[in-house]
């Protein structure tokens, strides 16, 4: 497989997520985390793929920057887009998968303490199991996501440690932006991450990352007057390895790596596996005035 094939599927779900997204919704957005991103601690989180539904192994790239206000209050943004296989084969470039945009602002209240509050709009194509994995019906599912995550970061000799939870109110249409069948979820995850240096000046790193991740849903019921919240279960664990690299100039986070998704299948009782490729490029502080030399 050509890295001119890989450029030319990315584009293309880049610009299948813009024709599917209403306009005025997406330009709006992409204003305003430009807005705020002008107006502006560093993160340094790298940016996992998101889970996917349908797909032995997936493909994820997305670019990124963090840009410090002060001290304390920071920005992160990121697009990205993924390619999936189909349950039939491994060919990770065989479908669009998924298109991401989102935004976080940070808040560090101590070394160790951090919050985020964040929003992220979505745009998934969704397949069938079973031959010829066609797109489902409806087969495009958009979501508006708002989430918060607090983290708690510490220090073991060389490694670094931080765990988070991070609670997501996700709200689901199709295409034309009707409700889904299942329009509303809350979900929980709880995340712990280690980092270990490889070099003497720690610009490259080995990650191992772990999430698990639960939800409460409210589908909607034809002819009932009123659908209920689903109850309380596990969904999925995340276990992601990687390796970053600091580049300096730019100044530039390069996270190359995979994740391992392992996924509850409730209807046929048995857990289904996705392997992710993942590569991410995250820029440091573009906006700022950089000392000279």
């Amino acid at each position: 497989m050509s890295r001119f094939r890989l450029v030319i599927n990315l584009l293309r779900g880049i610009r299948f997520s813009c024709q599917v997204m209403p306009g005025s919704v997406l330009i709006r957005f992409l204003w305003l985390a430009i807005l705020v991103t002008t107006l502006s601690n560093e993160s340094t989180a790298q940016i996992t793929p998101p889970g996917l539904e349908g797909s032995r192994v997936a493909g994820w790239v997305a670019l990124g920057f963090t840009q410090a206000i002060n001290s304390k209050l920071a920005l992160a943004t990121y697009v990205g887009t993924s390619t999936q296989s189909s349950f039939g084969d491994y060919n990770l470039l065989d479908k669009p998968a998924i298109s991401v945009i989102n935004q976080e602002v940070s808040y560090q209240f101590t070394p160790y303490w951090q919050a985020v509050l964040a929003g992220s709009i979505r745009s998934q194509s969704l397949y069938e199991k079973e031959a010829p994995y066609a797109l489902r019906n409806p087969g495009i599912r958009q979501e508006l996501r708002t989430y918060a995550r607090f983290f708690f970061r510490h220090k073991q000799g060389k490694i670094s440690w931080a765990h988070s939870f991070r609670p997501e109110y996700r709200r689901f249409y199709t295409a034309d932006w009707r409700d889904w069948t299942t329009p509303l979820q809350v979900r929980l995850r709880l995340k712990s991450q280690l980092s270990v240096p490889l070099n003497t000046a720690q610009t490259t790193q080995f990650v191992v990352a772990n999430e698990v991740l639960s939800v409460i849903d409210k589908p909607t019921v034809p002819l009932a007057i009123e659908s209920r919240w689903s109850g309380y279960r596990l969904t999925e664990d995340r276990l992601a390895l990687f390796v970053r690299h600091l580049l300096p100039k730019p100044d530039l986070w390069v996270d190359t790596g995979l994740m391992n998704q392992f996924t509850w299948d409730a209807t046929n009782q048995k857990i289904q596996y996705t392997l992710y490729l993942s590569i991410d490029f995250i820029f440091r502080d573009p906006f700022s005035r950089k000392a000279t030399e």
